[in-house]
């Protein structure tokens, strides 16, 4: 798959299986498939894919689905994802090691897997979280240390312990009035 640029995954297919477009290094654009439930391990691994903004109806990203995606600037998850697999032995999820990773759209609200990983997100600049979202995770953005900007839903009632922990560079935060708990350590370190 050396020479595919862009790939569009017909309405009829709901997985996309282990290592399917592993190493496409020239795939830059994925058209998704409105059927799409799953997406498998190491799925886009190592592609040239630009950006994954995720369709509703998505349920499952596999572990490693977007590992080492050094072109990846944008992810979308959408409010129907349930589960983010992660290798039982790690805490790499599917986007570990995407370097150029910028901005997260989260609207996965039935989801209590945390899918980033401080230790390789750290280019994370934009977190937008999703009008589905009424709660923000514990250690949902753990050390994002360039983290300048968070935008949070008008209905979100909790931020929750140490999710914003050591993010230094977050310099304003505005906080909805329907917010009636944050959690401990929740902007700890935030100088």
């Amino acid at each position: 798959c050396s020479k595919l640029s862009n790939v569009e995954i017909p309405d009829s297919v709901t997985t996309i299986g282990e290592k399917a477009f592993y190493q496409c290094t020239n795939l830059s654009e994925v058209y998704w498939g409105k059927q799409l439930k799953t997406i498998g391990k190491s799925a886009f691994s190592g592609s040239g894919i630009r950006s994954a903004i995720l369709p509703e109806g998505v349920d499952s990203i596999a572990h490693g689905a977007f590992y080492s995606c050094d072109s990846l600037r944008i992810v979308s998850i959408p409010s129907t994802v349930r589960r983010i697999v992660k290798k039982e032995t790690q805490i790499n999820g599917p986007f570990y090691s995407c370097s150029a990773l910028d901005s997260i759209y989260w609207n996965a609200y039935k989801c209590s897997d945390i899918p980033f990983n401080y230790s390789s997100d750290k280019n994370i600049r934009v977190v937008e979280f999703g009008d589905s979202i009424k709660r923000i995770p514990n250690s949902f953005c753990y050390q994002f240390g360039n983290l300048t900007t968070v935008l949070f839903p008008k209905k979100l009632k909790s931020i929750g312990s140490s999710a914003f922990y050591r993010c230094s560079k977050l310099s304003n935060v505005e906080i909805p009035d329907s917010v009636t708990t944050i959690g401990e350590k929740a902007f700890y370190q935030c100088t």
